[in-house]
């Protein structure tokens, strides 16, 4: 199992005193996902740093990507490493 951190009801917004991008925390949860997740179920499972840095994942190979991400990353002897996920609900 893969930890993610997840945030719900957050928000990317301009800061008023310098209109530089800041991200507002909602509410914070960890969230368990299974290695071999598929895209639909991810969706699914989701559902009940630096912003440079954001990518959308929007179908299997970006959470493939993701998990291989992760395991690049990942050093079993040392402090875990967490990912970070912000979730937005989608526009019509």
């Amino acid at each position: 199992m893969i930890p993610l951190k997840r945030n719900l009801s957050c928000k990317i917004q301009p800061r008023t005193h310098d209109n530089q991008l800041s991200y507002v925390v909602g509410d914070t949860t960890i969230l368990a996902v299974d290695r071999s997740v598929m895209f639909p179920a991810f969706l699914s499972k989701l559902a009940g740093e630096d912003l440079d840095a954001l990518i959308s994942v929007t179908n299997d190979d970006d959470l493939e990507h993701m998990m291989l991400e992760y395991e690049r990353l990942y050093r079993p002897n040392l402090k875990p490493i967490r990912m970070r996920l912000f979730l937005f609900t989608l526009s019509n």
